[in-house]
C-alpha cells in the first residue's frame, strides 16, 4: 500500500486508470479530502469533477453544468 501525501497531482490517463485512481483514493482517504477534475468531450464545458471529504468546496450541478464554490 502507499501513503497519500498532500499536494496537486497531474496525470493524463484513460478513464479506466482514472477510475482506479479514484477508487484507491476513496479507499485510503481516511479523514482527508480530495478532488479530481478531468477533461471530457461528453460535457458542454469540456471537464468533469468529483470530490470526497471536507474539501472546503462544494460541487454543484446547475442545469447540467458543474460549478465549484468555496465554503467560508
Amino acid at each position: 500500500m502507499f501513503e497519500l501525501k498532500p499536494g496537486v497531482y497531474l496525470v493524463d490517463c484513460n478513464s479506466r486508470l482514472r477510475e482506479w485512481i479514484w477508487e484507491t483514493v476513496c479507499q485510503n482517504i481516511g479523514k482527508g479530502s480530495a478532488m479530481m477534475a478531468w477533461s471530457t468531450s461528453r460535457k458542454e464545458f469540456g471537464f468533469d469533477i468529483r470530490a470526497i471529504g471536507d474539501t472546503k468546496r462544494i460541487v454543484s450541478n446547475i442545469d447540467g453544468i458543474k460549478m465549484l464554490s468555496k465554503i467560508d
